[in-house]
C-alpha cells in the first residue's frame, strides 16, 4: 500500500532548487581546483614529487565529485520533465527507476551541500513508501547509477589516474616532469606512492632429498615383528600369605603382674659386682704403684701460728683505752 501524502508542489520546487545549487557547487568547486593545479605545479617546479602527487589526490576526488554532481543534477531534470508521468501513477515508472534511485541513494552523502535533497526523500517517502527507499538506499535492486557510486566512492584514486593528472599539470604550466613508468601502467603503493621494488632472491633452494629415510623406513618394515604372547595363557594371580592372627589383648594380660620391681640395695650391687666375670684383653692397663705408698697416710697441713705481731697489737689498744680513761 502506497501512500497518497506526497506534496508535489513541494516535491517539484526542491528539486530545482537542488538543480540550481548543485550547478553553483560544480562551478565553485571547479575554480578551486583550479588553483590547487597551480599549487600542484609550483611542488613540481622545486621538484616536490611526492608532495604533488598527495596533492594531487585531493584533486582527482573534487573532479570525481563534480562529475557525480552533473549526473545528479541531470537526473533532477529528468525528474522535472517526467513530473507528470510520475504523479499519475502510484508505481514508480521504468523511465524514472534510475533517476529516483540515483537521487535517493546521493541524499544522505549530499545531505550537507544540498540540504533540498532530504526534503526529496521525505516526499518520495510518503509518495512510495520507506521500504522502496530504504531499498533504493541500500541499492538492493542494483539500479543505482554505477559511474555515481564509483565517483563518489571513499578509497583512494588509482595511482595511473593521479600520475596522468601530473603529466596534464606539468603540461600545461610548461613544467620539466618525468612520469613513472610503474605508476602510469597501473601500479599501486598506497596514497599516491609507489610500492617498493621486489627484491630478487633468486631461485629457490633444490627441495632436500630424503631417500635415505626412506631406505631405512623399508629396512625396518622387513624386520620380524615380535611373538604375540599366546591368548590361552590365563592372567596370572600373585598367592598373598596369610596374616597371622591377631591375639586378644584380654588373653596378652592374664598372668601379667602389674607390681612395680624392687629397688637394688648396696650389697646387692656390690655382689653383682663381684659376681661379674672379669674384662679380658679389653680392659685398660694401669702401670703399677709402689706398695711404700699404697699404705701411707697423708697427714693434713698444720694450722698456721698466731703471729706475735697481733699480741702486740692488741696489748698498745688496751694501753691507749687505759689512757683515755684516765684522761677523762
Amino acid at each position: 500500500m502506497f501512500s497518497s501524502g506526497c506534496n508535489y508542489n513541494r516535491l517539484k520546487s526542491n528539486l530545482r532548487i537542488s538543480m540550481q545549487r548543485l550547478k553553483l557547487l560544480q562551478k565553485k568547486k571547479t575554480e578551486v581546483s583550479l588553483k590547487a593545479r597551480k599549487e600542484v605545479a609550483d611542488y613540481l617546479k622545486i621538484n616536490k614529487v611526492d608532495r604533488a602527487r598527495i596533492r594531487v589526490e585531493h584533486i582527482v576526488r573534487e573532479d570525481y565529485l563534480v562529475e557525480a554532481m552533473e549526473i545528479v543534477e541531470m537526473y533532477c531534470d529528468l525528474f522535472i520533465s517526467r513530473f507528470g508521468l510520475f504523479s499519475s501513477e502510484k508505481e514508480c515508472d521504468k523511465g524514472l527507476t534510475e533517476a529516483i534511485a540515483t537521487i535517493l541513494w546521493v541524499s544522505p552523502r549530499m545531505q550537507a551541500d544540498v540540504p533540498e535533497l532530504k526534503v526529496v526523500r521525505e516526499q518520495l517517502i510518503n509518495k512510495y513508501g520507506k521500504e522502496f527507499v530504504d531499498a533504493c538506499l541500500s541499492n538492493a535492486a542494483s539500479v543505482v547509477n554505477p559511474k555515481v557510486m564509483r565517483n563518489m566512492n571513499l578509497h583512494a584514486p588509482p595511482c595511473n589516474i593521479c600520475e596522468m593528472y601530473l603529466v596534464e599539470i606539468s603540461r600545461s604550466y610548461d613544467v620539466d616532469f618525468k612520469p613513472d613508468p610503474y605508476l602510469l601502467s597501473g601500479g599501486t603503493g598506497g596514497s599516491g606512492m609507489p610500492t617498493a621494488p621486489l627484491l630478487d632472491l633468486g631461485e629457490p633452494p633444490e627441495k632436500p632429498s630424503f631417500d635415505h629415510i626412506i631406505e631405512k623406513s623399508a629396512a625396518a618394515s622387513s624386520l620380524p615383528y615380535p611373538m604375540e604372547p599366546s591368548k590361552h595363557l590365563g592372567a596370572f594371580h600373585p598367592v598373598i600369605p596369610d596374616l597371622p592372627k591377631k591375639a586378644d589383648d584380654a588373653e596378652l594380660y592374664i598372668n601379667f603382674d602389674d607390681t612395680p620391681p624392687p629397688y637394688p640395695s648396696g650389697n646387692e650391687f656390690e655382689k653383682k659386682k663381684e659376681d661379674s666375670p672379669e674384662r679380658s684383653g679389653h680392659e685398660d692397663v694401669h702401670p703399677d704403684v709402689p706398695s711404700d705408698q699404697v699404705n701411707r697416710k697423708v697427714s693434713p697441713p698444720a694450722a698456721p701460728k698466731p703471729s706475735d705481731s697481733d699480741d702486740d697489737d692488741f696489748s698498745d689498744l688496751s694501753a691507749r683505752f687505759n689512757r683515755l680513761k684516765q684522761s677523762k
